[in-house]
């Protein structure tokens, strides 16, 4: 089964990825400034309630006025805050990756030149092409194939877009970014030239048509139902549902930051594999198995 596939060699990649961190565990450092910036965002969303509602997830009395909300204000209230906040969710993923790109070169070029704090420097200080990054992958993954999407497409620099992404989307968009972010930190170019340089080195490398054999955002998924949910139950249990909802998202943050992460070792592991370098202790047979062609994917 191809989700069985999908599942092994995720965890084959994530197992090999935490050796990192359990080699330099100062590369920690990097989930948990995402998760920090997650839980920044998150308090951001409960006061904007608590000023706007006078909510507050602490106060049962308070949480009653839920109920004088109408569900058009609150259906508006969910589709004014979603992209944002997957937006800026996804800049933090972005950062945390960016960082841990420039750590493991260090980590493999000159480990005497190693320093988290400069990786996270470097990596902040590409925050306008991670921030358009992770706009446009929200954008893609808002609009999808909807004929907005044509209108969008006629309005791209409007909109802060550019006419490649939207390209991408349409030839395996995971596949063709996989190595923009360590393009990014490694190479002094344009989030469009990263895209293209991108999408060169994964045809080269694994041909035309790849699809990628494992998933991070099935593990997330997993976690947040397998694990948090059941949690969030039982502080439901003995608090309120608001208090359970805040530390769902808590919870679910956490474990984007730590997966979000491993995945972007192997971002930064792929790319020096394309580039024919160390990888240890990946293989190349790592690298191989999770991509195929989509001629050859398994069902």
């Amino acid at each position: 089964m191809r989700i069985t596939k999908l599942f092994n060699q995720t965890v084959h990649i994530g197992l090999r990825a935490s050796r990192f961190f359990l080699t330099h565990p100062s590369l920690l450092i990097f989930p948990l400034i995402s998760f920090l910036l997650c839980c920044m965002l998150e308090f951001m969303v409960l006061l904007l309630i608590y000023l706007r509602y006078g909510i507050h997830i602490f106060n049962p009395e308070t949480i009653e006025l839920w109920g004088f909300l109408s569900l058009w204000e609150l259906g508006f209230l969910f589709a004014l805050l979603t992209a944002p906040l997957y937006c800026a969710v996804t800049f933090c993923m972005l950062l945390a990756k960016a960082g841990l790109a420039d750590a493991l070169n260090c980590l493999y070029e000159d480990p005497d030149s190693y320093s988290w704090y400069k990786s996270f420097y470097k990596s902040f200080g590409l925050y306008r092409e991670l921030m358009q990054f992770a706009y446009l992958k929200t954008l893609l993954i808002i609009v999808g194939e909807s004929g907005a999407k044509k209108f969008l497409r006629r309005h791209v620099d409007l909109l802060g877009g550019r006419d490649y992404i939207y390209q991408a989307r349409a030839d395996n968009w995971l596949e063709a970014t996989f190595l923009v972010v360590p393009l990014l930190v490694s190479d002094t170019m344009s989030l469009k030239n990263a895209v293209q340089e991108s999408r060169r080195l994964m045809e080269k490398t694994f041909g035309e048509d790849v699809i990628a054999q494992f998933s991070f955002v099935m593990l997330i998924f997993i976690g947040a139902l397998g694990v948090v949910s059941p949690v969030a139950h039982l502080i439901r249990a003995q608090t309120n549902g608001m208090v359970a909802i805040a530390l769902f998202f808590l919870f679910v943050a956490g474990i984007m930051s730590l997966l979000r992460s491993l995945e972007g070792i192997f971002h930064a592991v792929v790319y020096r594999s394309c580039l024919k370098k160390s990888i240890e202790p990946f293989t190349k047979e790592d690298v191989v198995a999770s991509f195929a062609r989509e001629s050859n994917e398994i069902v």
